[in-house]
């Protein structure tokens, strides 16, 4: 089997599920994995501080501190640069980057240069496909998880859909359900969201959010902390997430409206979230897209704008029964959507393209 070094894209929330996701499915295919923790060392770098040698040390002896890094790019840097070391010590067959966004192009260059194959599976299509774009010309092979822009990014090379997947060990369903909470939603602060959240009135209703940057809310939507399960400074992982949708009986999808201004409200595909909350047997309202319809166009409901989405809400969440029929037929649509298969397909697609 062939020799993998797999590259954790930096944040450490949804995006680092999908990193998870694919070590779990590279190794159970019997090839050599290892890690690059751009994570841990952004933090390092991040966090790096020294003693100002020109200040006068008080009495104690320790002068004041300064941030050795001040400037984001340059602890960007830093933090890439021991993967030239990791592909010389590893000599991987293939770098897979799961997303790139802190990689430079100097060292993207290096790698192609001295001959690594380099896989880059883009995360944040059709949104900021401008920006993965200019990394993504570096790769052999792009994969994209949504193919929006396909034919702008096949003058880049070769290139495939792969869909956003769940991990069958953490994405399950369970019977009979136990309900603890009438509607929840995690997911990243967007503003868009905030605005949607704010329309609707959850008053009698068992409301849990959480996720990703709600320490940074402005003022006027910080109402909805109320209903936060956490910290606003903390993040929900993958499996509290799922957690959390095995005892809701309604959630919700609702794609974020920023983004690359050419891009908004465009994206075709279905997102992660919608994956696993068919994965976990959850109940849940549909923000449209093309392939949301598709595979869920019978069995799930849409909502058009934050008043009809609580008119549903709270019609559903008086039929138990009839959600639940609906939450095992939206299970059984998705359940192919494994790591396992995409990994499958991914790989026979290198081994095609010569790459493992």
């Amino acid at each position: 089997m062939s020799r993998i070094l797999v590259v954790h894209p930096g944040p450490d929330f949804s995006v680092a599920d999908v990193y998870r996701g694919w070590i779990k499915a590279l190794k159970k295919q019997g090839h050599q994995v290892m890690v690059y923790n751009t994570n841990e060392r952004l933090t390092f770098y991040g966090m790096a501080c020294f003693q100002d040698k020109e200040v006068e040390p008080c009495e104690h002896g320790y002068g004041p501190v300064r941030k050795a890094m001040p400037d984001p790019e340059m602890i960007a840097q830093m933090a890439t640069k021991g993967l030239m070391e990791s592909c010389y010590i590893f000599w991987p067959d293939v770098v897979f980057f799961i997303s790139a966004f802190f990689q430079t192009a100097q060292s993207l260059h290096i790698m192609k240069t001295r001959g690594h194959k380099i896989v880059m599976l883009h995360t944040e299509s059709p949104y900021q496909d401008d920006e993965q774009m200019m990394r993504g010309a570096f790769a052999d092979l792009n994969l994209l998880n949504d193919p929006t822009n396909f034919d702008r990014w096949k003058e880049l090379g070769p290139v495939a859909y792969v869909p956003h997947s769940y991990d069958d060990d953490v994405h399950y369903a369970v019977t009979p359900r136990n309900y603890e909470i009438d509607f929840s939603f995690i997911g990243t602060s967007f503003l868009s969201r905030l605005k949607f959240f704010s329309a609707m009135n959850f008053d009698g209703i068992d409301t849990v959010f959480g996720g990703n940057g709600w320490d940074t809310v402005p003022e006027e939507y910080q109402g909805l902390w109320k209903y936060l399960g956490h910290r606003p400074d903390e993040c929900v992982d993958n499996t509290e997430t799922a957690r959390i949708y095995r005892m809701t009986k309604i959630g919700m999808n609702l794609y974020r409206q920023e983004g690359e201004e050419q891009h908004k409200g465009e994206g075709w595909a279905m997102g992660p979230r919608e994956i696993e909350m068919a994965a976990c047997g959850l109940f849940f309202l549909r923000d449209r897209r093309p392939e949301s319809d598709e595979v869920f166009g019978k069995i799930l409901p849409t909502f058009d704008g934050p008043e009809d989405a609580e008119k549903q809400m709270r019609w559903w969440l008086k039929r138990d029964k009839m959600r639940e029929r609906k939450a095992e037929k939206a299970l059984e649509a998705v359940a192919d959507r494994t790591f396992d298969k995409q990994c499958r397909f991914v790989t026979g697609l290198m081994t095609r393209l010569d790459l493992l």
